[in-house]
Parts: C-alpha cells; structure tokens; sequence
C-alpha cells in the first residue's frame, strides 16, 4: 500500500492533518453498514432492515446506505479543495486532480465488477457512480450559491420529469413499473455501450451538492459550533419533509434513484451527522467514535480490499468438509459458525468477526499514516 494523503494521491505527511472528526465517524459508520449489508448471504435470514427493499416497499437501513456515503462525499467536498489550494495547488491542477479521482473511482470499479465477472467488465456500478457525480459537483463547486441551487434542483427536476411526464415508447408517460419505466427504457438502449446507469448520475450529483453545502456550514469560520449543528439538522428534517411529500406523487425507489428517496436517505444523513458533530466536535465527547473514525480514515481502502479479499480468498480457495463435501471458505467458515452458534446467529457473529479483522487491519494502517483517500 502506498503512503498516500488523506484526500489524494500525493505523499502523507508526516504529522497527521487536523480533521472533523464526526465526519470521519459518520464516514466510518456509514462503512461498517456497508459491509455488514454486503456480505449478508442470500440464504442467511435477516431482519428486512439489512436488506434492500423490494419495489414498492419504503426503503429500509441498507437502502441509506449509498446516499449517505454520497452525502459524505460532498460534505468533504469543501474541506479538500481548500486544503489543496491552500497548499498552493492552481485552480486548473485542482480540476485536473478532481478528474484523476474520477478516474480512479472508476477504474477501482471496474476492478471489482471484473474480479467478480472473472471476465473484463466496463460498466457503472457503485464506485464509478460516485466518480461521476463526485466530479459534477467539484466542477459547479465554484459557481454562485444561487447557480449551485439551482443546478441541484434542476437535476433532480429532470429526473422526476422524465419519470413522470416524458412519454417512452410503447409504454407512454408515466409508467412506474419494476420492469417498465423510464430509466429501465434508458439503461437498455445504453446497455450496449457500457452506460448503463448513466441517467444516475444526475440525482446523485445534486445530493453530493448539497453534501457540499453542509461542508460549507460545517467550515464557516463566522458560525458558533453550536449552530453548525443546528443548521444541518435543520437542513436535514427539511430534506426528510420534502422527500416524503414528494413520496405521495413519485415513491422513493433505490433502482432508479427517485428524487424523493435521495432527499429522504440524505435528510437522515445529515441529522445523524449533526448529531455526531455536536457530540464528537462540540462537545468533545470522542473516545467512543474512535473506532469508527479508524474505518472512515481509510474508507476506499476497507470498501475495496475487502470485496477483493472476500472474492479471490475466500469464494475461490476450497477445502474440505467432514462429509467430504468441497466447498469454499466462506462457506466453510459460515457451516462452523451455524452449527457453534446457529443460524442466523453464528452468520451475524461471522460477519462480524469479518468486519472486526477488516478493523484491525486498518488501525495497523492508522498507527503508521497510511491512508489512501479518494
């Protein structure tokens, strides 16, 4: 692993930067959830909460997961550019480090996707999604409040517009059905050229941009710290009011990313992050959060590795079993976990003690400022 800075790809210094540390909890938080949900098996019976909600239902703990890291994207938006251009880096090589991000959000995507595919697969997925909309808001980032407001609500405009009112053909305008609506229409003529998904990325966008305005709070010098934390809780139960008012014309649905789940998923982003601010940043109240901010430091690292690891170790290496079945670790491991602890209990101790390993790998990292940001 290279030695590399908490928001590029330049050598750590070393001395550790200053940091909000609630954000690098909620970072940490969100991460966890992450993988806990990820290596959920199919089999294995869960509360609804730890899955995704099938079409139709209202979104459930796992269904947050996603915007909330979007959110924390833009959040941290406002932090890195002032600390890049602070150190003397121009406007033009901050654009151009902003694409390099990109690029490299994508291509750890399709690092992924291949791995599992076992064949090259160019594609969007979860990475390369946050690229996209990562590099949209760093490039409005400059532009007026109002502009920025403007573009987020434009954004998240078109894509209801075109659920709603732009007519597809053979289906007509209008039409909200798993398999018949006007994204899934999108995404098939798309498919053919390793776009699917790309209509995505322009709600995404505007939640990563309003990430950015509550990094802007959350770095106003002028404002009580007190008062950050209102003003993110506020900003957070009006995005939460808006989104299930909205819910009553369009329903939040994660497939396709209706604007009223985004704005309901990152409303309660941004009420837990202003929880974490008041209690970690405010009132100083940080040994509890450690743990989590040891994950959020190196989020990209644990996300990718541990895909990585769960693909090419444990779901290809096989062994044994007493009845002389051939099965993989993880199988194995998850068979001695059931039949110690049974089921579903000894697949949670299972993922837990997964997640657990994953953290004492990164706090090897922490202990020696090794974090790779993107």
């Amino acid at each position: 692993m290279t030695r590399m800075t908490a928001t590029a790809s330049l050598p750590i210094a070393s001395v550790r930067p200053p940091r909000l540390a609630s954000l690098d909890a909620f970072r940490g938080f969100t991460i966890v959830g992450m993988l806990w949900v990820n290596n959920l098996s199919s089999s294995m019976p869960v509360p609804r909460q730890f899955g995704h909600a099938r079409w139709g239902d209202f979104p459930t703990f796992c269904d947050m997961i996603f915007p909330w890291f979007l959110l924390i994207v833009g959040v941290a938006l406002p932090f890195a550019k002032a600390s890049r251009l602070k150190r003397g880096i121009s406007r033009p090589r901050y654009y151009l480090g902003a694409f390099r991000r990109m690029a490299m959000l994508m291509m750890l995507g399709w690092l992924i996707n291949s791995s599992g595919a076992k064949r090259i697969v160019i594609g969007l997925d979860v990475l390369q999604l946050i690229g996209l909309a990562y590099l949209t808001a760093a490039l409005c980032d400059d532009f007026p409040r109002r502009v920025r407001m403007a573009i987020i609500a434009a954004l998240f405009l078109w894509h209801w517009t075109l659920l709603r009112f732009i007519p597809i053909p053979g289906m007509g305008a209008g039409v909200f059905d798993q398999d018949r609506n006007a994204i899934t229409y999108i995404n098939s003529i798309l498919q053919p050229y390793h776009l699917r998904g790309f209509f995505s990325t322009f709600p995404t966008a505007a939640l990563v941009m309003i990430g950015a305005f509550v990094g802007d709070m959350l770095r106003n010098p002028d404002m009580a710290p007190t008062r950050k934390s209102l003003r993110v809780a506020a900003l957070g139960a009006v995005m939460i009011v808006i989104g299930l008012v909205w819910h009553l014309d369009l329903p939040m649905n994660k497939t396709v990313w209706t604007p009223p789940y985004l704005l309901f998923a990152g409303g309660i982003g941004c009420v837990i992050l202003a929880l974490f601010h008041q209690i970690i940043d405010v009132a100083g109240f940080r040994r509890w959060a450690f743990p989590l901010v040891v994950f959020g430091m190196n989020a990209i690292t644990v996300y990718v590795l541990s895909i990585l690891v769960r693909l090419h170790v444990f779901f290809e290496w096989e062994t044994t079993l007493s009845d002389g079945t051939d099965v993989n670790l993880w199988t194995a491991s998850l068979r001695w976990f059931e039949s110690s602890l049974g089921a579903p209990t000894g697949g949670m101790v299972m993922i837990a003690a997964y997640i657990s390993a994953w953290w004492l790998v990164m706090y090897w990292l922490y202990r020696r400022n090794i974090f790779w940001r993107v």
